[in-house]
């Protein structure tokens, strides 16, 4: 098989670490009564909205707000990120939900307010004001837009060609391994690959796990009946061998002369709870630098130099990779901007994702003459005494956004933001009233904090079920029997 990129002793694998703490009902959980008094008529701008999607600020009160584009398929995390820094932001995404409204001057909704994904984000960056830009997900699979928007405005992030070589299967295997580290047995087409459900099919253009599943001998057979008609049309898919072990995500701010790790957090997977589709990334439950065996930790700093040395990288880099039980890391993709998992990084440890991206790519938010140093190295978990974890839940049903249930979910939102202390929003990516969220999109993310990684859990999966009866009960359109 010439095409296979060989390492037979890698596989994914996606299982949590621990065992979480006994989960009460749903509906042991406390709601808040919502006095309808104290709340303004959903058609209006709600007056705690503001309020509850502050955060800690990370910038001096003095700070100079210079304008940036940020751009992508979700924009919200980075985007309040960046106003926290001291910037001002102009965002335009897929959702525009009402936190990202909040943060941002301005944001436009991609398919509504102008053109289609992705095209549509190159015309909104041409309406903003002139500005540096950076993006998020999942616009790495898209180098040649990057690289459009690039050409009109100073680029806070990877070049499109720095991006094409890093998210090579080939390339990234072949210099992994050259450092000594590991990636799977990695194949661009089906021949003499088993059909035991021992690898995975995937999109070569991947985001949040969707599309991949085991490949077995229907899904073959499937395949290769759909594909009969087109037996020259150029390789979309790959196989991977799956890997046991820990599904996880290391977090790391590269520059040209520095690979710091920031973060690493468990990621969440094809969780029922969450309703999201198998393989889809749905969560992330934060780990302290502090816990992991020396022999990851080795390996994972490795990782970072190399992908400083060898590729270029800059900024926020994300990385998936299972960690074996004997602590062997094994990469399975480069996300070459921030990612999901790195705003609990954020809250966790007191470091701003996109003070630290933007300045490890050159740019600051502070004035002429004032201080421009990076954050402080983060602190660790143990110390500020909190266990960051989040959840994407995932739409069962097609959910119209009326007044009630927008009410309700900021209800619930200024309820458990208070809850936890901490000035960081509960629920984020909240819909707009007169919204519908469509079947199996995302609807909300949750986040949860507790004294350990299982108290953390325990409450993220409590307060899940609780917006998940919210979303059924509060809406006109019944969800569909089971």
């Amino acid at each position: 098989m010439a095409e296979i990129i060989a390492d037979a002793s890698t596989a994914r694998g996606e299982r949590l670490p621990f065992q979480p703490a006994r989960k009460k009902p749903a509906d042991a959980v406390v709601r808040p009564q919502c006095d309808s008094t104290a709340i303004a008529p959903a058609s209006q701008p709600h007056p705690m909205a503001l309020h509850d999607f502050s955060a800690p600020r990370f910038s001096s009160a003095n700070t100079e707000q210079r304008p940036l584009v940020v751009l992508g398929a979700s924009v919200r995390a980075m985007s309040s990120s960046a106003t926290q820094a001291g910037w001002n932001v102009y965002a335009a995404d897929l959702f525009c939900d009402l936190d990202l409204l909040a943060t941002a001057v301005a944001a436009r909704r991609i398919g509504e307010d102008v053109g289609g994904y992705p095209a549509g984000l190159a015309e909104c960056a041409a309406a903003f004001p002139d500005a540096p830009w950076c993006y998020t997900g999942a616009i790495e699979n898209y180098p040649h837009l990057i690289d459009q928007i690039a050409a009109l405005r100073p680029l806070a992030g990877n070049t499109g060609d720095i991006v094409r070589r890093v998210r090579d299967p080939a390339t990234l295997a072949r210099v992994l391994r050259q450092a000594g580290l590991h990636f799977p047995e990695t194949s661009f087409t089906p021949v003499g690959i088993r059909t035991d459900g021992s690898f995975v099919q995937k999109p070569i253009a991947s985001a949040g796990g969707r599309g991949v599943a085991r490949w077995t001998a229907s899904l073959a057979h499937h395949w290769q009946a759909a594909r009969s008609g087109f037996p020259t049309a150029p390789p979309t898919t790959l196989w991977q061998k799956w890997i046991d072990g820990d599904s996880m995500a290391a977090a790391f701010i590269l520059s040209p002369r520095s690979a710091q790790m920031i973060g690493l957090s468990h990621q969440l997977v094809g969780q029922p709870w969450c309703y999201a589709a198998p393989h889809a990334y749905c969560g992330s439950i934060h780990v302290p630098l502090a816990s992991i065996q020396a022999t990851t930790h080795h390996q994972l700093t490795r990782l970072g130099l190399v992908l400083s040395q060898e590729f270029g990288l800059l900024g926020a880099v994300g990385v998936d990779l299972v960690v074996d039980p004997e602590g062997n890391v094994t990469v399975i993709e480069v996300n070459p901007r921030p990612t999901a998992s790195m705003e609990i990084i954020e809250r966790a440890n007191g470091v701003s994702i996109a003070k630290e991206h933007l300045f490890a790519c050159g740019f600051s938010a502070t004035p002429l003459g004032a201080s421009n140093k990076p954050s402080p190295a983060p602190a660790r978990t143990e110390e500020l005494g909190r266990y960051w974890s989040k959840a994407v839940l995932f739409a069962r049903h097609d959910i119209p956004i009326q007044a009630a249930l927008h009410d309700q979910l900021l209800c619930q939102c200024r309820a458990w933001s208070k809850a936890n202390g901490s000035g960081w929003a509960a629920i984020a990516d909240l819909p707009t009233l007169g919204q519908t969220i469509p079947s199996t999109r995302p609807a909300v993310t949750i986040f949860a904090c507790g004294n350990t990684a299982s108290a953390s859990y325990a409450q993220l999966t409590d307060r899940t079920a609780a917006i998940t009866a919210i979303l059924a009960t509060g809406n006109l359109t019944p969800p569909a029997k089971e």
